[in-house]
């Protein structure tokens, strides 16, 4: 019996060791290509697996109006995950999509500046980003890709500039800034460069001015086709004849 459970619990570690750094033990005719070609597995709203009773700004106005009476309903809608970001992680996860507002609440905002967004706030931003970069900081050849793409109440004095610096804040040099396209990220590139983070960022540079000289952020490169549908048949549909489009050599 104890035979038996020590190679039940090592195959079970090994598992675990498998999704949590796959691409540290990619083949090496991978290493040298760009990190676009690669499948790189990740989840929809990302962030969406706590979100607390408060209305988002991207709730429709009308059910922002009676959001304390439907909550449990907008909360079953809300939420697309069950596990953490660490959790997704352990698991393989390597692309986050992620929606973002400015944070109102005067306690919260000490704390950090932003928290996330889909229908219902979430957690906030630092905390999450700080989350991410402790497994990296254990698991130094797997890469992610930060894909920040719906915003939310920014303004002047808490806008794009704030946000993209809070992330150059958390992961320093771990954050992907000396390639000129995203087709120059290889595996082997990011891991000479020590760099674990690709900053996928959907708006147009203009709108954050402090940051357009630097190389490495990628705006508004990442296409994000939406098939609208929970009919598994009609989904693969739609992702045959989408990856069957070609795409822009950047992306």
């Amino acid at each position: 019996m104890a035979t038996s459970s020590y190679t039940s619990n090592n195959s079970q570690l090994s598992s675990q060791l498998k999704h949590e750094e796959w691409m540290t033990n990619l083949p090496k005719n991978l290493h040298d290509e760009p990190i676009t070609k690669i499948a790189i597995p990740g989840t929809h709203d990302s962030f969406a697996y706590y979100l607390t009773r408060q209305a988002g700004p991207d709730l429709d106005t009308n059910l922002r109006r009676i959001c304390f009476f439907i909550y449990p309903i907008i909360r079953n809608w809300s939420l697309t995950q069950d596990k953490t970001f660490t959790e997704q992680l352990y698991m393989g996860i390597r692309y986050f999509d992620l929606r973002v507002c400015r944070t109102t609440d005067t306690n919260l905002y000490s704390k950090s500046p932003f928290t996330f967004t889909h229908g219902l706030l979430g957690n906030l931003v630092r905390e999450c980003l700080e989350e991410i970069n402790e497994f990296l900081n254990k698991h130094t050849k797997e890469i992610i890709l930060l894909d920040f793409n719906h915003f939310y109440d920014f303004n002047d004095q808490c806008g794009h500039d704030h946000l993209i610096h809070l992330v150059h804040e958390i992961f320093e040099k771990k954050l992907c800034t000396t390639a000129r396209k995203i087709t120059e990220c290889t595996l082997n590139y990011l891991w000479n460069n020590k760099q674990q983070v690709i900053l996928l960022y959907e708006q147009h540079p203009e709108q954050c001015t402090t940051y357009m000289d630097r190389i490495g952020h990628f705006f508004q490169i990442c296409q994000s086709p939406w098939p609208n549908t929970p009919n598994i048949d009609e989904l693969l549909l739609f992702l045959n004849e989408t990856v069957s489009k070609s795409r822009p050599i950047t992306c």
